[in-house]
């Protein structure tokens, strides 16, 4: 009788170690996929929070008179920054295209292909409007998971 006690004990230590086994390892594979959601979710997020304020201050620092101008290329909103550097006249470009944010440094008035921009983040969409009275830019880019960041920029440059 004291043999089988024994044995009872043992198995129901036993299938408790299992238990507890089971249930750790199930939590660590739920922590694990919840950890990797959070992680994809925070890297996209950082991604336009990086492509606003890449724009953002790349307006800034070319915040002059008439230098800011946003036109359309083949049916795609484009940022024309312009400036001047030893004499030469050059446009900075920055526009959404084929998933990817670029930029392109040209010449003013040269024909432009929009293949030609290196590509520095990728995102769904870049939509720009100026409003030159009020001097305001406003962007909004769209990550490819379909979330969105908008920017309102003041330009304070001088008329």
């Amino acid at each position: 009788m004291k043999r089988q006690s024994h044995s009872i004990e043992v198995m129901f230590v036993f299938l408790l170690f299992a238990v507890f086994a089971i249930l750790s390892m199930l939590l660590i594979f739920i922590g694990s996929d919840n950890y990797n959601s959070i992680l994809h979710a925070q890297d996209r997020n950082m991604d336009t929070r990086t492509a606003i304020s890449y724009i953002s201050n790349k307006i800034r620092a070319n915040d002059r008179k008439d230098a800011v101008e946003i036109r359309e290329i083949n049916g795609i909103d484009v940022l024309a920054l312009k400036y001047e550097k030893n004499g030469e006249q050059f446009e900075n470009l920055i526009y959404c295209y084929e998933n990817a944010i670029r930029e392109a440094l040209t010449y003013p008035g040269l024909e432009f292909d929009l293949s030609y921009g290196e590509k520095l983040l990728e995102a769904d969409s870049l939509m720009i409007t100026y409003q030159p009275e009020q001097k305001i830019v406003s962007f909004t880019v769209t990550a490819l998971d379909g979330s969105r960041k908008n920017m309102i920029i003041s330009l304070k440059s001088g008329d």
